[in-house]
């Protein structure tokens, strides 16, 4: 595994919050999730909230995580969903990235500290 990826998923897994987000025909959705990774390059999301929305299997979703001055930002296809009490979703992660936000005076920033693109992604742009 990747270390820029491993480093990313350690910061996931310390806030073990975020927001899932993704395009349907009815809109745009934004949901809070728990997260938790896995070994691979996947990460599991649990949905709490019961909005009426579509299946999201095959969907292209992105994953916000914001701290004090670190973001994560992953863009991933969901490849699997079941619905147990609450929703969850295991999310292929395809790209990621953790920014860190540096200042000088009145200009702000944002500076990459970590990067992940997926070799099965990279061969398919």
């Amino acid at each position: 595994m990747s270390t820029s990826l491993l480093r990313i998923q350690q910061k996931i897994n310390r806030l073990q919050k975020g927001m899932l987000r993704f395009c349907d025909k009815q809109g745009q959705f934004t949901l809070h999730v728990k997260t938790a990774t896995n070994e691979d390059a996947s990460l599991n999301c649990i949905i709490a909230e019961k909005p009426a929305m579509p299946k999201l299997i095959n969907k292209e979703v992105k994953f916000i995580q914001k701290s004090y001055y670190d973001y994560v930002y992953i863009t991933g296809t969901v490849a699997s969903e079941c619905e147990n009490g609450s929703r969850i979703v295991s999310i292929q992660i395809l790209k990621a990235y953790w920014f860190v936000r540096r200042s000088t005076g009145n200009f702000s920033w944002l500076k990459e500290k970590y990067a992940f693109e997926s070799p099965v992604f990279a061969s398919q742009s």
